[in-house]
């Protein structure tokens, strides 16, 4: 759906989809369409003259989906995200959407990928376990 200047796109990404998310971003950022909010599946884009765009999407395992988008750790976080250059864009429960215009002199949010990988299983989980127990529930109804 397009609007004056504005444009919306349905995409329903999971945490373990951050690196695509982050790809799909930066393309529509050279198309340009920058990410101005998120509601649900429904991504908000803005329209820019098109450029680099660098973005970060980071799942915040601290944060717990019945939480305020602006509860303490995610507050924290973001402090910390700015002051390494990156500016909050939005978030969608666990997942921080950051970005970036200075591609060369901002450093990555994560250095330690081990510490990624952990927060992003973490926040999976749910998600990889609802699927897991609706294969059982359909095989087990095939099976009946």
């Amino acid at each position: 759906m397009k609007g004056k200047g504005t444009k919306r796109v349905v995409i329903n990404f999971l945490p373990y989809e951050c690196a695509a998310a982050e790809e799909y971003l930066e393309k529509m950022a050279q198309s340009g369409w920058r990410l101005e909010s998120i509601t649900g599946a429904f991504l908000k884009f803005k329209e820019i003259e098109p450029k680099r765009i660098r973005y970060s999407v980071d799942v915040l395992d601290k944060v717990s989906v019945f939480d305020s988008s602006n509860s303490n750790p995610a507050l924290e976080y973001r402090e910390y995200c700015h002051a390494a250059g990156w500016n909050y864009v939005c978030e969608k429960g666990k997942i921080q959407i950051f970005s970036t215009e200075d591609i060369s002199n901002t450093i990555s949010i994560h250095t330690d990928q081990r510490e990624k990988f952990n927060s992003v299983f973490k926040a999976s989980l749910p998600y990889i376990a609802s699927q897991v127990l609706m294969l059982i529930i359909f095989t087990l109804n095939l099976h009946m």
